[in-house]
């Protein structure tokens, strides 16, 4: 709903979503807990909804920020600032969990952030690509807590992603001719699923 509302001209550019991030940290969450993690990744896909030129849902008779803002550079500047101190909120939270000894929690939200980062950002920016590589890494480190399925699942959904990456991440003791075969014929297999129902 935030992203649909217009923002208040005196009190600047995704005011209430500010608040919220100023809010929200201060709720005693648990050191281990995934909530205030969960928050700031969604946050960061409402980010990337607010980057749009138009968004894909409006409220009727309300001004949204599309139509007040679209593309303009100060707005994303704004955006991307706001997209890299959600980034280093999580990134400190990984840092917690490997303090705390919470090897699950870490690499699940690792890898979590991992594909937040390899839908919406721009991996041709050297930062981003290997903020995106060290997050994998971290995320496959650990490997007895993390299910291999769901990195194989994540080959098939992003392949042009992962094969773009694949040069620079830990790749475990996978069979990797399988695993790109997998990825690039799961699309067509799916597809030929669907058309058949």
């Amino acid at each position: 709903l935030i992203d649909r509302l217009q923002d208040n001209p005196t009190q600047g550019v995704l005011y209430l979503l500010r608040l919220l991030l100023e809010v929200v940290p201060k709720y005693p969450f648990e050191s281990t807990s995934n909530v205030l993690s969960g928050i700031y990744l969604h946050v960061l896909d409402f980010l990337s909804v607010a980057a749009q030129e138009v968004y894909p849902y409006h409220i009727v008779n309300v001004i949204s920020n599309d139509e007040l803002y679209g593309s303009d550079p100060k707005f994303i500047a704004e955006v991307n600032e706001l997209c890299c101190t959600v980034c280093d909120k999580l990134l400190q939270h990984l840092k917690a969990l490997l303090e705390s000894n919470a090897l699950r929690a870490q690499s699940q939200l690792a890898l979590d952030l991992f594909l937040k980062i390899i839908t919406g950002a721009d991996l041709s920016v050297d930062k981003m690509f290997t903020l995106t590589v060290n997050l994998w890494n971290l995320a496959v480190k650990n490997r007895n807590v993390i299910e291999p399925k769901q990195l194989v699942s994540i080959f098939c959904s992003h392949p042009s992603q992962m094969f773009a990456l694949l040069p620079n991440v830990s790749c475990l003791e996978w069979n990797w001719p399988i695993v790109c075969i997998t990825a690039l014929l799961f699309p067509m297999i799916r597809a030929k699923n669907v058309a058949k129902t």
